[in-house]
């Protein structure tokens, strides 16, 4: 063997007689193995160590410490430690399988942990990564987690953040008692889910469990649903005193060029009119058998502008039999198609007619060919009142008075000679003994004597004004 020896140039060769190396070791018939082994010694010893260069801060090494041994390595006890590592200054650490297609590998016992495969995949619990980053769990519970902790959190698994797949379902955990979870995109968070569950889309701070602020576009929510019997929204509420289940406000008053509406219904053409197939822009319905309520409108507003109301229904169309509101019953033996309750001494249903229109502000038809009652007054009476009343009371004076005639004047009725006009004498204490008539003459209505006795002064009638 001592002809394999060769300590030429101080480069040892083993196998060789050429070594290139300070030791080479070569066997031409075999695989190369270096043995190197190290009894155990005292306790604060290593049992062996592999290192290059001269100086500790730019080198390599291999080390082993003896059982027992004492002190700590970058936190971890030394006591049986087994280390691969390089000096504080010996630049980058590879670990390359040069080969380009077999993994590297990592193990713990006798089974595989973790692997990275040539194409930049790592495998977690599993040797097969089909991502990226691949974590599996083979326990039987299919447990699957990345937890995320932080100094402020330690290290307890129900501390800080968890990103779990738990059977078939997938959950985002933030674990901490003040903690929010936040969906970003481009820098900026889009959607806010806070400790106490309120979720958050354009504010980070949420106040109800679902609170959507914007300033862009034209639609705070926007729902499409393709289906022909389906709903686009449904919210249902079980409250047992007083409940609301869905509830459109708008904090920002109307101008010239702008319009805010609390809930905006819209709905396209089509459909049978009050059939079951209908298109509707807001449509409420209530289940209850006994009582319920479809639609209900509340306002506070103090003013008697004729826009601001409890339930305000506009056509915008300007052709024929339109209707901004159209009330319907299904009852056989009672009930009505729209109702009016008031609080006060006002009307339950007060209807105005345009101002600028001649059309009525209240008007009831029945439908053509029917024989029902277009108007029907149950335990109430009729009362006439405003400036311009239908139903007054006309007395004669010297002003007024002329020959056995009175002029009715237009301060008391917007005059036109296609009304009819319904009079009877009322008596207090001047008495008018002679039949009576009306006719229309010089833009006024007169009543007259016709027995052409002169008009008692203080003479009083009571008139009636049908307008046609």
């Amino acid at each position: 063997m001592l002809s394999f020896f060769n300590a030429v140039a101080q480069n040892v060769g083993i196998g060789t007689t050429t070594p290139t190396f300070r030791l080479h070791v070569a066997d031409s018939s075999a695989n190369t193995f270096l043995l190197v082994e190290s009894p155990t010694t005292s306790a604060d010893q290593t049992g062996l160590i592999l290192r290059t260069g001269s100086n500790i801060f730019n080198s390599f090494a291999i080390s082993k410490y003896s059982v027992g041994a004492l002190g700590t390595l970058a936190g971890l006890p030394k006591d049986n430690l087994s280390v691969i590592t390089t000096g504080g200054n010996a630049g980058t650490l590879l670990i390359n399988n040069g080969d380009g297609t077999s993994p590297i590998v990592f193990a713990a016992g006798t089974g595989e942990q973790m692997r990275i495969t040539a194409n930049s995949r790592v495998g977690i619990g599993t040797s097969t990564p089909a991502n990226k980053l691949h974590v599996h769990d083979a326990e039987s519970n299919q447990d699957a987690s990345i937890v995320l902790t932080n100094t402020l959190t330690g290290t307890n698994i129900l501390r800080g953040g968890r990103f779990r797949f738990l059977n078939s379902d997938l959950l985002l955990y933030n674990y901490e008692a003040a903690g929010k979870i936040h969906f970003v995109t481009a820098f900026n968070t889009r959607m806010t889910i806070d400790a106490v569950g309120n979720v958050g889309i354009g504010t980070t701070s949420p106040t109800s469990p679902l609170h959507i602020v914007t300033t862009g576009g034209t639609n705070s929510i926007l729902v499409e649903n393709s289906n022909p019997i389906s709903l686009g929204v449904s919210s249902s509420v079980s409250g047992n005193t007083e409940a609301v289940a869905f509830s459109g406000g708008s904090s920002n008053n109307s101008n010239g060029s702008s319009l805010s509406v609390g809930v905006h219904g819209s709905s396209g053409s089509g459909g049978i009119f009050l059939s079951q197939n209908s298109n509707y822009g807001v449509k409420g319905e209530s289940l209850n058998t006994t009582r319920g309520v479809g639609v209900f409108g509340g306002s506070n507003s103090g003013s008697a502008n004729l826009n601001e109301a409890a339930v305000l229904g506009v056509n915008w169309s300007t052709g024929s039999n339109v209707y901004g509101i159209i009330g319907k019953s299904s009852g056989t033996t009672s009930g009505a198609g729209t109702v009016g309750y008031t609080a006060n001494a006002t009307a339950g249903l007060l209807g105005y007619a345009h101002f600028t229109s001649t059309g009525p502000a209240i008007k009831s038809t029945s439908l053509p060919g029917s024989a029902q009652i277009g108007l029907e007054l149950e335990n109430g009476a009729i009362k006439v009142s405003g400036a311009s009343r239908t139903v007054f009371q006309h007395e004669a004076t010297a002003g007024n008075t002329s020959s056995n005639e009175t002029v009715i004047p237009n301060t008391s009725l917007a005059n036109s000679a296609s009304d009819l006009l319904i009079i009877t004498p009322y008596w207090d204490g001047v008495y008018v003994n002679a039949p009576i008539g009306v006719y229309f003459a010089g833009g006024s209505w007169r009543i007259f004597r016709q027995d052409a006795v002169a008009m008692p002064v203080g003479a009083k009638f009571n008139v009636l004004v049908v307008k046609q």
